[in-house]
């Protein structure tokens, strides 16, 4: 039976989040273009894509065969037990590392990553679902900065992981999906499960309807992040009750702040081209991290629907942090108000 690409899914993932900094005193600079790869203990670099994966690069610079193509698949086998390493060049300028906070933040990067600036070891990652967000203010350097990503075989960090927790899926659930290919001496059935011990996408380690293609990468993109007193950091926006009547929204706001302060969150709101509606709350900052909830009530509300079943309005959201008349930080996402 032949099995449906599994990177279909994943260019699918590869879309950054629909969410936008606004303001000259929250800067972002996205990390996009110029990086390289490798097969790590090799000095043969290729051009990469970020966001992207090894798999991808190898086909696009026609070192690997098309893994959906006939029985190709066993073919590139090969790639999970080996390291690979992803590198940049990106400059930074005096105003840059004036701020008080600079930040690289990785919205995903898949899975067993050791991040290097200038060559130094300013992050390790284990989970390619999540953000990874780490400080450079005492790394970064005006002029030139050299960034390595060095992803580690998802196979062997697996086993090492599965080896450290020693736990067995509950009986009748479906965890034991593995390698599906020969890691040690015996037959396949005597390689462990590793999937569950991974927070990576089971689909790679083969489905159904998936190739067994277990990849490394750079799977969304990454960011210098350069502000003062406090940034937004992300906009949740939770659909509490949507009906054709009325909207209950709770717009939640991660706030990061250097100190303890009094500020004003307001949250603005809008779909199509009518005037945006705002509603603003006092807030007390805390040093380090905050959650603020800003509670919305949307009065007859445009609804999402499926393809073929409606119109597809969008709403926009967008959270301004200000202290008195100074405007500390913006940050807008997009989104559909629909039920299920």
């Amino acid at each position: 039976m032949r099995k449906y690409p599994a990177l279909i899914i994943l260019f699918l993932l590869l879309a950054p989040a629909v969410m936008t900094a606004q303001n000259n005193s929250h800067l972002t600079i996205e990390i996009k273009d110029n990086w390289k790869m490798h097969k790590f203990g090799t000095n043969q670099w290729y051009n990469a894509t970020v966001p992207g994966c090894v798999h991808t690069d190898l086909m696009a610079n026609r070192l690997i065969p098309d893994p959906f193509y006939r029985d190709n698949e066993k073919n590139v086998q090969w790639i999970d037990k080996y390291s690979w390493e992803y590198a940049n060049t990106f400059t930074l300028v005096k105003d840059v590392l004036e701020k008080q906070n600079i930040e690289l933040d990785f919205k995903g990067l898949d899975t067993y990553a050791d991040v290097y600036l200038n060559d130094k070891l300013i992050l390790k990652t284990d989970n390619m679902f999540i953000d990874w967000n780490v400080s450079i203010k005492n790394n970064a350097r005006e002029g030139e900065n050299n960034l390595r990503i060095l992803f580690h075989s998802p196979i062997v960090m697996g086993l090492v992981h599965k080896d450290k927790w020693n736990i067995e899926a509950p009986i009748g659930y479906n965890f034991d999906f593995g390698p599906g290919i020969k890691i040690m001496a015996g037959p396949p059935s005597d390689c462990p499960p590793i999937g569950p011990d991974t927070r990576k996408a089971a689909y790679m380690y083969g489905w159904d309807w998936s190739p067994t293609l277990p990849t490394s990468g750079i799977w969304r993109p990454v960011y210098i992040s350069a502000w003062d007193d406090a940034t937004i950091n992300n906009i949740e926006v939770v659909q509490n009750e949507i009906s054709a009547n009325k909207a209950r929204l709770t717009v939640i706001a991660a706030i990061k702040s250097n100190a303890g302060h009094d500020a004003v969150l307001s949250v603005s709101y809008k779909t199509g081209s009518e005037t945006p509606h705002k509603v603003s709350v006092p807030v007390n900052l805390s040093e380090g991290s905050n959650s603020i909830p800003v509670n919305l009530t949307i009065e007859h509300p445009s609804l999402w629907w499926p393809n073929g079943m409606g119109a597809h309005p969008v709403y926009e959201f967008t959270a301004t942090l200000a202290e008195g008349n100074n405007k500390l930080d913006e940050l807008s996402t997009k989104t559909g108000l629909r039920t299920g």
